[in-house]
């Protein structure tokens, strides 16, 4: 019998001449390493990009900058993420919208940085505005211009019953 083989599969030849080839799984150093071993032998490639973005983005978390809503029984805060491109970017989409059935003159989404607030809305209604936010792998924020952006607020100016 002679053995040869690669990292993950040894052949083994035997005697009478027969080839039989057995894929070895090799022991992984970490708990991590054998997941994405793991999600790559499933073919799960883009599982894998998510979870290692994931890993490597752990500090673009929204709620950390999420507003402090002045009326949180008629007014809320949603996002949505859109995956990264390359590295570790990240954009979100963020929403401040009224959940009553009032409508406002002055909506608008400001970033708080160092200076003081600065407008970032990108959309505005008569019951929501949005805007879309960056987050670096560093964990800053930024939206158009408006750079280190630490909180996000939301108003509502001018509302009235219909």
């Amino acid at each position: 019998m002679s053995l040869s083989g690669n990292q993950n599969q040894i052949q083994i030849y035997q005697l009478n001449g027969n080839l039989r080839q057995y894929s070895v799984l090799r022991p992984q150093t970490t708990q991590l390493g054998y997941q994405q071993h793991m999600l790559l032998k499933m073919g799960k490639k883009e599982q894998l990009a998510l979870e290692e973005s994931n890993e490597l983005c752990d500090k673009c978390d929204v709620n950390k900058i999420a507003p402090d809503l002045e009326d949180p029984a008629n007014t809320y805060f949603t996002f949505d993420v859109d995956k990264p491109a390359t590295g570790c970017q990240m954009v979100f989409q963020v929403h401040c919208m009224r959940s009553d059935t009032m409508i406002c003159e002055n909506n608008n989404i400001f970033g708080t940085t160092s200076t003081g607030n600065r407008g970032i809305a990108t959309g505005v209604t008569s019951t929501s505005a949005s805007s879309t936010l960056t987050c670096e792998a560093d964990g800053s924020w930024s939206a158009r211009d408006v750079t280190m952006i630490s909180k996000i607020v939301c108003t509502f100016q001018g509302c009235v019953q219909p």
